[in-house]
């Protein structure tokens, strides 16, 4: 038994905080037998295993307790901290939590470090959770937040009458009223617990009236952060404004609604200056965790950002192994604080579902962007004489395709040519007889509706050479493009990413 070790696991509970001491709350308590030398991932599918908790549904975290220190809960979160909790085993129970993915409540766990105190205040819910002495907040800026809730929603307007950065007292603003919390640090960390609560008010109903007062689009914003959460509705500002008169009672105006859906958005996503800053180590996991995924972000002069690339490695494989090699290429404008343009590479499965190949971010549509990109898709896609790309007709993709891509074939989108037709010519039965002609299979076929067309516009038939008709022109593409006409898969993906 010189190779193994034998700890406690206690499960099924959660931290509190008694006297400036915490103490596990659990109801089941087993032991595991494991070997020295376990690390973090071995140990964490072996409680899985042994727990029963099914890791499509649950994540699970580690703590114990650290012997003979009164300080807040250690996590176990890698090998390092693995082998700190297997040295004092004997003097410490393991402590696993286990969350539901994507779950519509979370229970606060003190010691489970959250994303951010914003999350922590809301606690993964719309409703404002009630206020209890002995309730654990991460950070003195997390209790005021949800103070400021729970006076939004019960409609009274409260003052600080004491705060420092190891306490905080906040009271009614009607002197007569006996409405109290008081807070304070436990001992040096930023952890705030209730040590005093008085809940009633002895305040007159006029004196509550004023609860407007914290309606600051921060507030605001952190009450509807889940749900702009949601990729499939829009949370537009006029929803704002009739869903806080509907919860609240409260009328704000269209650009504090709009101030607060920025706000929302930022306490979800963080600011795009910290997401810039993990880009780096979110390509390196990335790459390490998924073979053959390709992650590049180019700097310019100044050391600063430029242009971004991703593959993901299993979306490579299963283009090269399984789908027809058409792709279709497209970009958006972003509307981020930063703005640039998101370049989209995508192809079509059997299915005839969208799949999507490769993303990039750069700064326009340019002729050096656009070449860039096929330079980074290069060790996406092969080059061949049976690939073919479809895009818009600009001469930067055709250039850079030209150069790059010598073998393929460029195909036009049709729907790009259809709107320059709209806008030329805007009769239904010529963009009638253009579309049976680029869809025809046979020359034959092409050639009739060819000659309807300069029957009708000669100066149609005119613009439609000079575009190429082998571009466009289902019967005369010199290799085989299926059913992919348009680019409006990668369209669609913009549509949703951007």
């Amino acid at each position: 038994m010189g190779d193994v070790k034998r700890f406690v696991v206690s499960y099924g509970g959660r931290f509190i905080n008694i006297d400036d001491g915490w103490k596990w709350l659990a109801n089941r308590t087993t032991s595991i037998v494991v070997r020295h030398d376990i690390t973090y991932e071995e140990l964490v599918h072996k409680l899985f295993e042994k727990l029963n908790v099914d890791r499509m549904k649950f994540r699970i975290q580690l703590k114990f307790t650290v012997p003979n220190l009164n300080i807040p809960l250690a996590d176990v979160v890698d090998d390092e901290d693995l082998q700190w909790f297997m040295s004092v085993h004997t003097e410490a129970a393991l402590c696993v939590i286990a969350d539901e993915y994507n779950a519509g409540e979370h229970e606060l766990h003190v010691g489970v470090e959250h994303l951010s105190p914003i999350e922590d205040a809301l606690c993964g819910r719309d409703e404002v959770e009630d206020i209890v002495e002995n309730q654990i907040f991460f950070s003195k800026q997390q209790l005021h937040t949800r103070l400021q809730l729970k006076a939004l929603k019960e409609k009274f307007h409260f003052k600080v009458k004491k705060s420092n950065p190891r306490s905080l007292t906040v009271c009614c603003v009607d002197t007569t009223c006996h409405w109290l919390v008081r807070a304070s640090k436990i001992k040096t960390s930023e952890i705030f617990t209730i040590r005093e609560y008085i809940p009633e008010h002895t305040c007159s109903l006029d004196v509550r009236r004023n609860a407007q007062i914290h309606a600051m689009s921060a507030v605001i914003g952190l009450h509807i952060m889940r749900r702009l959460d949601d990729a499939n509705q829009s949370y537009v500002p006029a929803g704002i404004i009739r869903d806080m008169e509907r919860e609240f009672g409260v009328r704000i105006t269209y650009n504090k609604a709009w101030r607060a859906k920025e706000k929302g958005l930022q306490f979800l996503r963080g600011t795009p200056e910290e997401s810039f800053q993990k880009l780096p180590s979110y390509c390196h996991m990335l790459t390490e965790k998924n073979p053959g995924t390709i992650a590049h972000i180019e700097l310019d002069s100044n050391n600063r950002f430029l242009y971004f690339f991703l593959a993901f490695g299993p979306s490579v494989r299963g283009f090269r192994e399984y789908m027809r090699p058409v792709i279709c290429v497209d970009g958006s404008h972003l509307k981020g604080q930063y703005k640039g343009i998101l370049l989209v590479t995508a192809a079509q499965d059997a299915n005839l579902q969208i799949y999507p190949l490769a993303w990039s971010v750069v700064d326009g549509k340019t002729n050096v962007s656009w070449y860039w990109l096929f330079a980074k898709l290069k060790d996406v896609v092969d080059d061949s004489n049976q690939l073919v790309i479809v895009s818009d007709r600009k001469k930067s993709i055709k250039r850079a395709i030209t150069r790059l891509f010598p073998f393929s074939h460029h195909g036009a989108c049709i729907w790009s040519i259809e709107k320059n037709l709209i806008a030329r010519y805007s009769s239904s039965n010529v963009i009638f007889l253009f579309k049976r002609a680029a869809l025809a299979y046979r020359v034959s076929k092409f050639d009739q509706f060819m000659t309807q067309i300069r029957t009708i516009p000669p100066s149609m038939a005119s613009y439609l050479e000079r575009v190429g008709i082998s571009t466009w022109s289902r019967a005369h593409f010199v290799s085989n493009r299926y059913n992919v006409m348009t680019n409006n898969i990668a369209e669609s993906l913009n549509s949703i990413l951007r």
